[in-house]
């Protein structure tokens, strides 16, 4: 977040900030069905394809 608002205040650019709420949403719904959503909302394809690529064989040990 910091890092965020140093972009804009030192280079004086336009930012945007999106929290997503992601707590068993990918154990519960099928990706593809969640990426179409995304899609069906108007969220464009680069978007798309960075959160795609965060949950890529993604995998977690306790």
């Amino acid at each position: 977040m910091r890092d965020v608002m140093d972009v804009y205040n030192v280079y004086n650019q336009s930012v945007g900030i999106l929290s997503l709420d992601r707590e068993k949403a990918f154990d519960r719904i099928d990706h593809n069905f969640l990426f179409s959503v995304f899609k069906a909302f108007g969220f464009g394809e680069k978007f798309i394809a960075w959160v795609t690529l965060l949950y890529n064989n993604a995998s977690c040990m306790v």
